[in-house]
């Protein structure tokens, strides 16, 4: 279900607010338990609606008027905003720092931290990559992880990782990966290995797919409770590990979003001897 990339010509509805609003009254329509919301009449606050209605939309083909509605609002939602990219390297493997919102990073991947039935965090308001990348690249990406997980019998195990295209999003593709939950107060030594595993796939399927660059969020940190330091501890360890081989794989991104993950990352990268290149939204 990948979309080809909208023009301004072959769409008619020319105004950002105009397909927001479109958007909303078909989502709602579509849904009747939503037949009693109201539409905001700022533009932020229908922004914020449209974002959480696509956060929790169930995987289904909602019709080619929707995509084509969908794209053009997206797509110029990401031009708006910017993508901010970090320098390219012209030789040698690259381990970058990025401080931001890791769905607006141009890559040729970027990681999601999913649950094993890919479905999605799907929960109002929420605050996570996955909800990010899924309300930034629209309803194909859910379809498109429905599809994945059934070819992989329904559950996609921890430690292990599947691609998909990006739609909308600036990136190429989003390489999704089952990092593992703390039962513990303390990660045991499966789980650790758990989530090496998780950067092990994800840069293996990056490079099967002969991509240059990709891009890791902090994985089983948040509501997992892996603690900050030993995961990014164990990330480090493991792009370093795989770098070592020769291949296509220039440049490795951890991209973060808080402050305190930020200066755990740069005190662990700013080593004697590792190139690294620090950049701040």
């Amino acid at each position: 279900m990948r979309r080809n990339r909208v023009t301004e010509h072959n769409f008619p509805i020319q105004d950002q607010s105009q397909r927001c609003r479109w958007l909303l009254d078909f989502l709602i329509r579509e849904e009747p338990r939503y037949s009693g919301f109201r539409i905001p009449n700022d533009q932020t606050g229908q922004e914020r609606l449209l974002h959480d209605l696509l956060a929790v939309r169930p995987a289904g083909d909602p019709g080619e008027e929707f995509l084509r509605v969908q794209d053009a609002y997206l797509q110029n939602r990401f031009a708006e905003i910017g993508t901010p990219a970090l320098e390219p390297v012209s030789q040698g493997p690259m381990i970058c720092l990025r401080r931001g919102d890791i769905a607006s990073f141009p890559c040729g991947a970027v990681v999601n931290s999913s649950n094993g039935d890919l479905t999605g965090c799907r929960s109002l308001r929420a605050l996570s990559v996955d909800t990010a990348l899924q309300t930034g690249a629209g309803v194909g990406l859910r379809l498109a992880c429905r599809d994945a997980v059934e070819r992989h019998g329904g559950q996609v195990p921890p430690g292990e990782a599947v691609i998909t295209e990006a739609y909308n999003l600036p990136c190429r593709y989003v390489i999704h990966t089952v990092a593992p939950a703390v039962r513990g107060g303390v990660p045991s030594e499966e789980e650790r290995e758990d989530l090496a595993r998780c950067y092990r796939a994800c840069l293996e399927l990056a490079a099967s797919y002969g991509l240059s660059s990709v891009a890791f969020p902090c994985l089983s940190t948040g509501h997992k409770r892996f603690p900050h330091v030993e995961a990014g501890e164990i990330a480090v360890s493991a792009v370093l590990e795989f770098l070592r081989s020769p291949g296509l794989l220039r440049q490795v991104v951890f991209n973060v979003y808080q402050e305190y993950d930020f200066e755990i990352y740069r005190e662990l990268l700013l080593t004697p001897g590792l190139r690294a290149r620090i950049a701040e939204d």
